[in-house]
């Protein structure tokens, strides 16, 4: 699947992407090309309110991981600000909902995912030449773990 860039459209389709998957329970709309879509419940970092989005992730040892890629875009999306503020979240997948907590990941062990996403989609390797920004990577680990 080609890289896609931050536009309108692409806005309202990530909308109804997330709608899709929140009135299934995480069933419809798992999967984008070759990734895992989960749905991701924080809380806003300004608001306060209940925030949730899409996002393609990797599974890894019982954990799981997200990019803050934002289609290379040169700022980092509202969601990884929210992680930040509030890493108590939740994920749903295949409509199990499970608390998480997040983690940002720093230095070498952040490059060495940032490879996986990009060996998953190579559009990955595409959002890192668009921008100037070191694209943020967060372990969504399940409380407990």
């Amino acid at each position: 699947m080609p890289a896609v860039r931050l536009n309108p459209i692409l806005r309202v389709m990530w909308k109804l992407h997330r709608d899709a998957l929140r009135v299934s329970g995480g069933r419809v709309g798992s999967r984008m090309g070759s990734m895992r879509v989960l749905l991701r419940e924080t809380t806003g970092h300004k608001s306060g309110q209940p925030r949730t989005v899409g996002l393609s992730y990797l599974h890894v040892d019982g954990r799981y991981f997200v990019m803050a890629s934002y289609a290379g875009e040169d700022r980092d999306p509202a969601w990884a600000k929210n992680l930040r503020a509030y890493p108590r979240a939740t994920v749903t997948i295949g409509g199990r909902s499970i608390p998480v907590v997040a983690r940002a990941l720093e230095g070498s062990e952040r490059q060495a995912m940032f490879e996986r996403f990009v060996e998953a989609d190579a559009s990955y390797e595409e959002y890192r030449e668009r921008t100037t920004r070191e694209i943020p990577a967060f372990e969504l680990r399940p409380e407990g773990v």
